[in-house]
């Protein structure tokens, strides 16, 4: 028995390379659960974004449009995301107008570019990360309530 131990162990160059399998299974693994945060994150951002714009919505249906005030709120509100001022676009949204009555349909169109991050492994095993910007469309639609 001690002898089928000691062979064991003189054999041992093929338990070491049956190891590395299970490592690069390992590494595989990890970098699909960092590209998996980098996506949720992103997602969350979105999710944020679709959630303040329901919000505003709301707004703009109790004041008959998106005042400048509201405007610069909601400005205020997606920089506090980590979206630039320069990334928003609101072509298409009903703003403040006295000739909005009750019932007329009132509009937010948003058009935002949002951050979302990328990870490559080069050549040599060393990562590059760049910071992408993906376009996101949101359209909300209401009826003027005052």
């Amino acid at each position: 028995m001690i002898r089928k131990l000691i062979l064991k162990k003189e054999r041992g160059m093929a338990g070491v390379m049956d190891f590395f399998p299970a490592l690069i299974l390992v590494l595989a693994g990890v970098c699909v659960l960092i590209y998996c945060g980098m996506q949720a994150k992103y997602l969350n951002t979105v999710n944020r974004i679709e959630n303040l714009s329901q919000k505003y919505m709301l707004i703009m249906e109790t004041t008959n449009g998106l005042t400048a005030k509201d405007l610069e709120r909601f400005y205020d509100e997606l920089k506090s995301m980590g979206i630039e001022a320069g990334d928003v676009d609101f072509s298409g949204t009903t703003f403040w107008d006295k000739n909005i009555e009750y019932g007329e349909e009132i509009y937010l169109n948003i058009h935002v570019r949002v951050p979302c991050h990328s990870l490559r492994i080069l050549d040599n095993l060393t990562k590059e990360e760049k910071v992408l910007k993906r376009e996101v469309n949101i359209r909300k639609c209401a009826i003027a309530l005052s």
